[in-house]
């Protein structure tokens, strides 16, 4: 009695610990695709910084003023911009940038079109709906900055917002800035009833952000995992019964949960951070965590359990141990951060189902005593009988097999070729075509780039950053961009405007067209005197201007020397690689990148599986010698081919998650095959584990393919078919052993 209460009291502290830990490093987790990967150094620190300055963005568009004016009160936000107010800093730093920040386009029809520009910017001086900001600027001039005009945004001097005109409709443009401890239910309950607002006062209403995307996936993803966890357990529930006819056989749900308390701290214990991904993945691991238990309980049935009934399980429970946490322990090798974080979740998970199943399960089970129910009886007699048949025809089975394995090689060399084996994010998650079809509307009215493409370009000290920007840009043949030089003139393109504007000043003809309508030659002059005696600013001139005021080039600088340029990913050129060697760039797509490296990260596993396939071979040699080594490595990779095969055959695409499903059911099916070899068991009992461990898996597993999220479906279709023919492998392997 002393010595359970001391059992009770090691588990029950331990998980009370390993629960506070768990608790109190939940802000560890990362929901961000980026966190499932380790790109290269400069890749991965701008990734972060992208993420960490556009993640909680929300971007509004709305042709009702007042509705987003109500939006900006809501608690929500811990910033919402709509007015840019009238501020005397914003006016300051327009007076004298004015000249710095002329609109491109502008700027070209001064030099090639004067003529043109200085006529219409004479009649624009008597237009009644013009507003001057600067007072001191009689030309106007500080009207064509891009101050005013950012993107395709126009700055409208009557209300202090920037709008947009989309065939004939005002839409008016807004961004905000998410509370840091913002939750996904609420965003998402405002998304929904900002829309129903719009849609009831006849609005137009446009709201895009990536935590938008992030909140509708996780709840959809709450949701399938409510009705896939739900029936998961409710047909285990069944099974156990079925199996064991008591209800207390749901204290197996102490081992679950005291196996994953020691995964997860084990992990907050070694990372800074966990991939929410990787925790879902393992949690799929129920079981193999219950293999243990599934083994032990068939050796009991029938008869009451005692706690000293586990000591010959010791043995074979070790070698199991040692095979599955050997496999994991090698992808802690992989470059790959979810690799790593699956790997020590699951060695940590195991070693706590061994302690649990072996030190707690007998003592919360001593004395209990489970029946199968007679149709479950019937059944399994049934299905050991039938394989006892089928293995009096030894010679068929092994033509069988050949027929299938020429037949499975032939298939293979015919589609491999044809085979894309590369991974594609795209396909891993099951986005909301509503908000695909709002983002992709709004960026068509803004014309602003997704920022998921773009060039990095590293300057040398002292370089004209934005002469060099829109110089590569133009060999590059790129025009929708956006980028610092959409803000700024270079320094030689702003004193080449100056010293054209001091021209004009003297040529008679542009200044008859403000003569022609009554203005003072002389207030043209010294307006445009005025003008070109602005300094010229070089892009760290202008961006130390924005103390208080949002500074417009905060977008695009990454560092002291480097810069951002996100552009559209259409029509790049052939040889971009060499011309941004020639400019000391290099272009990111996100999407590529990480599809990249989950492709590097399927070819690690498979490598590393492969080492892992040998290190098994070895310890199984070890223990059981050269024939059965040979035999047991050999079921557990057929069961993988087959299941390769059949998943190519019906058009499974072969992905990281398809080959991790494939992991983690060959490493499972090695203890399978270990079990059936357990001469502390006999047939019957051999059976009753193997079945009730592999169909656990299964059915948790086999609901993954219900899930619309493509990536979740492959991962569990790929894991629960594995383990299905392992199991039933390692059950015939079982009878023909028995036999002999």
């Amino acid at each position: 009695m002393k010595y359970r209460l001391f059992i009770y009291l090691i588990f029950f502290i331990a998980a009370i610990t390993m629960l506070g830990l768990i608790i109190s490093s939940v802000d560890k987790i990362r929901s961000d695709i980026g966190s499932l990967v380790l790109l290269k150094s400069d890749q991965s620190v701008v990734l972060e910084n992208i993420q960490k300055r556009n993640s909680n963005n929300i971007l509004f568009l709305s042709s009702n003023l007042a509705l987003l004016n109500s939006f900006a009160k809501n608690p929500l936000f811990k910033e919402f911009l709509l007015k840019y107010n009238d501020a005397s800093s914003f006016k300051d730093i327009l007076k004298v940038s004015s000249l710095a920040t002329m609109n491109y386009e502008v700027y070209m029809q001064i030099i090639d079109n004067p003529d043109e520009f200085f006529a219409a910017n004479a009649m624009d001086l008597y237009n009644p709906f013009a507003f001057r900001v600067v007072d001191s600027d009689f030309l106007n001039y500080s009207s064509y900055s891009t101050l005013l005009l950012p993107s395709n945004l126009t700055f409208d001097l009557k209300t202090q917002t920037l709008k947009i005109d989309d065939n004939g409709s005002i839409l008016y443009f807004a961004n905000a800035v998410l509370r840091d401890d913002f939750k996904s239910s609420e965003l998402i309950d405002f998304y929904i009833n900002a829309k129903e607002s719009a849609k009831y006062n006849g609005d137009r209403l446009f709201i895009t952000g990536s935590e938008i995307f992030a909140g509708f996936a996780k709840k959809e993803g709450d949701k399938e995992s409510l009705i896939m966890g739900s029936f998961s357990l409710l047909f285990i529930a069944i099974l156990l019964f079925g199996a064991f006819g008591n209800w207390r056989i749901l204290k197996l749900i102490i081992i679950i949960v005291f196996s994953f308390l020691c995964g997860l701290s084990g992990a907050f214990l070694i990372f800074d951070y966990i991939s929410l991904f990787s925790i879902v993945i393992s949690i799929s691991l129920i079981g193999l965590i219950l293999d243990f238990a599934m083994h032990f309980l068939g050796y009991t049935q029938n008869r009451s359990i005692q706690k000293d009934d586990i000591k010959g399980f010791l043995r074979i429970f070790l070698i199991g141990l040692l095979i599955t946490t050997l496999g994991y322990g090698l992808f802690i090798l992989a470059p790959i951060g979810f690799l790593k974080e699956i790997a020590i979740i699951s060695i940590f998970s195991l070693i706590g189902a061994f302690l649990a199943t072996y030190f707690l399960l007998p003592n919360i089970l001593e004395n209990n005593t489970f029946k199968s129910h007679k149709l479950f009886d019937k059944y399994l007699d049934n299905f050991i009988s039938f394989n006892i048949y089928i293995l009096k025809f030894k010679r068929l089975i092994l033509a069988f097999i050949a027929i299938i394995v020429i037949a499975s090689s032939i298939f293979l060399i015919y589609e491999l070729p044809k085979f894309n084996f590369n991974d594609d994010i795209r396909n891993y998650s099951a986005l909301n075509l509503n908000l695909i079809n709002e983002t992709n509307e709004f960026v068509k009215i803004t014309k602003m780039p997704l920022q998921s493409s773009f060039i990095v370009l590293r300057f040398n000290p002292n370089e004209d950053k934005i002469a060099k920007e829109r110089s590569m840009l133009k060999d590059l043949n790129i025009t929708n961009y956006y980028g610092s030089s959409r803000i700024l003139l270079s320094m030689k393109e702003q004193n080449y405007l100056k010293e054209e504007l001091k021209i004009y000043a003297k040529d008679s003809k542009l200044l008859q067209n403000y003569i022609n309508l009554g203005i003072d030659a002389n207030l043209v002059q010294n307006s445009l005197k005025s003008l070109t005696s602005l300094n010229s600013l070089s892009f760290d001139d202008f961006y130390s201007l924005f103390k208080d005021t949002k500074n417009p080039l905060s977008s695009f600088k990454f560092d002291y020397d480097t810069n951002l340029i996100f552009i559209d990913s259409t029509n790049l050129p052939a040889n971009i690689d060499e011309i941004l060697n020639k400019y000391n760039a290099y272009y990111i797509n996100l999407t590529d990148i990480i599809s990249q490296n989950f492709t590097q990260a399927k070819h690690y596993a498979i490598v590393l599986k492969f080492i892992a396939y040998g290190a098994a071979f070895i310890i199984l040699l070890l223990f059981f010698g050269f024939v059965r080594a040979c035999a047991m490595m050999g079921i557990v990779l057929f069961a993988t081919f087959i299941s390769i095969v059949l998943l190519i055959a019906f058009g499974v695409n072969f992905n990281i998650f398809t080959i991790f499903g494939f992991i983690l059911a060959s490493t499972i099916g090695v203890d399978y095959v270990l079990f059936a070899l357990n001469q502390n068991l006999d047939l019957r009992e051999r059976y009753f584990g193997i079945l009730l461990a592999s169909l656990t898996s299964i059915i948790s597993f086999g609901m993954l393919g219900f899930s619309t999220t493509y990536a979740v479906f492959s991962f569990g279709i790929a894991t629960a078919l594995c383990m299905l023919l392992s199991a039933y492998f390692a059950l015939l392997y079982a009878t023909f052993n028995f036999k002999k």
